[in-house]
């Protein structure tokens, strides 16, 4: 499997990402959240202090009792922010989780 050729590995789920909280000061504390290639890209400069994860799950099924139109759910954050519009007949919802890393990992 590559990034190209994305995999389906739960229905439903129509968004999985994973930023990365680095600290690139040396202070302990996360400065940004970045893509693996944004943190990457940083080198040896960094260190990751947590891990955010972020899923955006909808109904398998259309349903006639679901609104039509509904709320657009901002989705991630930082680089990966995203407002998603809604689908009508389709439930949404929007979970996230920051994991602090008990032994944060230096490149």
């Amino acid at each position: 499997m590559n990034d190209e050729s994305p995999e389906i590995i739960a229905r439903g789920v129509e968004r999985f990402d994973v930023s990365y909280g680095v600290d690139t000061d040396d202070d302990g504390s996360v400065n940004a959240y970045l893509t693996a290639q944004q943190w990457n890209s940083l080198g040896t400069t960094s260190t990751l202090m947590s891990l955010r994860v972020a899923f955006l799950v909808r109904s398998i099924n259309y349903l006639r009792e679901a609104r039509l139109g509904g709320p657009t759910i901002d989705f991630g954050s930082g680089v990966n922010k995203e407002s998603i519009a809604p689908t009508p007949g389709r439930l949404r919802k929007a979970f996230d989780y920051t994991f602090v890393l008990k032994n944060p990992y230096t490149s």
